[in-house]
């Protein structure tokens, strides 16, 4: 699993965020995208999108 962000980090953040991301098991890949999404708030769903 894997995830797209649409732009509204810097390349340093999302490159950090990733990084962090893919050492994370499945499970919690999960939450923390649920978290990042919450966080956002509005529209933070569609931003991280998992493809």
């Amino acid at each position: 699993m894997a995830f797209v962000f649409s732009g509204k980090y810097t390349s340093d953040v999302e490159g950090t965020a990733r990084s962090f991301y893919e050492s994370l098991p499945e499970k919690d890949q999960r939450r923390y995208l649920a978290v990042e999404a919450q966080r956002m708030g509005f529209g933070g769903m569609e931003y991280l999108s998992v493809g």
